[in-house]
């Protein structure tokens, strides 16, 4: 069976062209052939975010803001919370949560 090929043209920026061109001769492939094996790629790896994307549809969502305080509260993004609230930095002198509090066990890990 003989495969179709459809040409196109594409526009590269010039380091790009030049640095195909080099890896074109350096192993014996045309650029073609390495364009192709790069969309490939590209298209494979999409393929699979997707099916993971799927396979995680089920899961429950949780709040953006529910996730940081809690990751605040295990002292692993200290003031980051605030600062999206628009609550005021106080700066040093506002004591920092310890990391190692066991209050509430079922967080998310």
């Amino acid at each position: 069976m003989r495969t179709l090929h459809k040409r196109a043209t594409v526009y590269f920026d010039s380091g790009l062209h030049r640095a195909l061109r080099i890896k074109a001769v350096e192993t014996e492939r045309s650029l073609s052939e390495i364009v192709n094996d790069a969309v490939k790629q590209s298209l494979a790896e999409d393929a699979e975010d997707l099916a993971a994307f799927e396979e995680r549809a089920k899961e429950p969502n949780l709040a953006f803001e529910v996730v940081l305080k809690d990751l605040r509260r295990r002292g692993k993004l200290w003031g980051f919370d605030q600062a999206l609230s628009g609550e005021r930095d106080r700066g040093d002198s506002q004591e920092r949560p310890r990391a190692h509090r066991k209050k509430n066990r079922n967080t998310f890990r």
